[in-house]
């Protein structure tokens, strides 16, 4: 049926192999760890957005409340992804646009912050605090950059590695035992 479909429309499709497998479905797995990896990022990016935005306002620093805001705003995304997980395509698109008007309601919160303090200055920023801070959040970004990285390459190399798919399936019944 699919592949009379691929005919129809002549744009030279090619069968690369035929597996027959035992699995009911497909897509339950992926969605399942799509979302602990939603998950585990936007815990990391609350802990860090609370962090930064607390010690940002007790230290008066603007770089560390922009920062937090963006770690917010990253928060917000991983949120409402896990509500798109296994969703069509136009569904992730009106996720997406929710997404980017927030990251612009907060761009412009911060942008307002900034034009407050060049109207009604405030002191100087604890810079000691700033810096150990920054080093926090620096880590926090760096980890759930590499999570996200490393299960979107164990996705591609499961979908289109036989050898590597096979790999992964014996793994996972081992760690099930």
């Amino acid at each position: 049926e699919i592949e009379e479909s691929l005919r129809s429309l002549n744009l030279g499709h090619k069968k690369l192999y035929t597996e027959i497998t035992n699995r009911k479905s497909f897509d339950q797995s992926h969605k399942t760890n799509q979302k602990k990896v939603l998950w585990s990022v936007l815990i990391i990016n609350l802990v860090f957005f609370i962090l930064e935005m607390s010690y940002g306002l007790v230290s008066k620093s603007m770089g560390l409340i922009a920062d937090s805001l963006d770690m917010l705003a990253d928060s917000f995304v991983y949120a409402i992804s896990l509500i798109a997980v296994g969703k069509s395509l136009i569904y992730k698109k009106a996720i997406a646009k929710i997404a980017g008007y927030f990251q612009i309601v907060l761009a412009l919160i911060g942008l307002g912050e900034v034009i407050r303090r060049i109207i009604y200055p405030v002191e100087f920023p604890n810079y000691l605090t700033m810096i150990i801070i920054s080093i926090f959040a620096l880590i926090g970004k760096r980890d759930h950059a590499t999570v996200l990285h490393a299960c979107k390459t164990v996705d591609n190399l499961t979908f289109t590695d036989k050898q590597f798919r096979k790999y992964v399936e014996d793994l996972s019944q081992k760690l099930t035992l």
